[in-house]
């Protein structure tokens, strides 16, 4: 499975990449790994062979060998099995064991519960401006998030919006790959952006620690259109949160439509292409076609606050 990685030169006041071209062979995780790796893997496995049944009991995207394996490829292999990662509860001292992320997760999932669906989150959605859709000649999915297009509703909400949508994306590309890719690029518009759109940063910080702790390798890359000063100040400030790993995966385009469309036309199939950047697809998004019927009520969501007040 191939697919073209435009890279560029590294914005020093921003931190962001930018384009030159190579071309990338996009294997899964499992088909990477080296014989050391291998081994640091199987003996965390042995070490979460106990969750087995009670993550394959839950809507997952996939309990396995790949999904060890991008947690791991995050703790950089540790030969002791002691590790930093999630960053905030093992960054004292590195001295969290690989399987406390697999079970920290696995809480997450019983008590968060991404795959839900809202009202609110319905309500949320209605402009288009968030929403998964497609995927890459990589088969990874691919994430379109306009957040000039939206001013926030409510907070919770939007947050459990952009964590079910990720979720979703996640699934989608496992299920294309036969369980080995599990990953998105995200294609993020910064046209009308502005700091009021988004929720309060202490919210957004919380965003960030959900998918830093649940998500981890899950992103592609983050392709940044129409890169304006409000966007900037942003990244600038949520530098502060994101890892090194994340960070170096942000890329700039171009203010420029043709080097737009070069670049999506490289990732993905044209048909794929919102219309809006030159594609082929003429999609309207609509929460009731998207999400079908809410699938649990707001105060259900909401109980994660009391049971799990780490993501509180």
């Amino acid at each position: 499975i191939r697919t073209k990685l435009r890279l560029t030169k590294r914005n020093k006041n921003s931190g962001i990449g930018v384009i030159t071209t190579t071309t990338k062979e996009v294997l899964g995780r499992m088909d990477e790994l080296t014989r050391n790796e291998l081994k640091v893997l199987l003996r965390t496995k042995d070490l979460v062979k106990d969750l087995e049944a009670e993550a394959k009991a839950l809507p997952w995207g996939g309990w396995g060998d790949e999904l060890l394996a991008s947690y791991l490829i995050i703790m950089k292999f540790p030969e002791d099995l002691k590790t930093f990662f999630p960053f905030t509860p093992c960054k004292a001292n590195a001295d969290c064991s690989t399987d406390f992320a697999l079970r920290h997760t696995l809480e997450f999932r019983q008590k968060f519960q991404p795959w839900l669906v809202t009202r609110g989150m319905m309500t949320e959605s209605e402009d288009g401006f968030l929403y998964a859709r497609g995927t890459t000649h990589s088969r990874s999915s691919i994430v379109w998030y306009q957040p000039g297009l939206h001013d926030t509703i409510h907070e919770h909400s939007y947050k459990r919006l952009l964590v079910h949508i990720l979720d979703r994306a996640v699934a989608e590309s496992l299920s294309v790959s036969d369980g080995r890719i599990g990953r998105f690029y995200t294609f993020l518009d910064c046209k009308d952006f502005t700091l009021k759109k988004l929720p309060k940063f202490e919210e957004v910080k919380k965003l960030f620690r959900i998918l830093q702790d649940h998500f981890p390798d899950r992103l592609s890359a983050l392709y940044l259109f129409n890169l304006s000063t409000p966007a900037q100040i942003f990244l600038k400030m949520a530098g502060v949160v994101l890892s090194e790993d994340v960070k170096q995966k942000i890329i700039a385009v171009p203010n420029d439509a043709e080097k737009r469309y070069e670049l999506l036309s490289g990732l993905m199939d044209p048909k794929q292409i919102p219309v809006r950047y030159g594609g082929q697809d003429d999609f309207v998004f609509s929460p009731s076609d998207y999400f079908g019927e809410p699938t649990a009520s707001e105060d259900e969501v909401l109980a994660y606050k009391t049971t799990m007040p780490y993501h509180a």
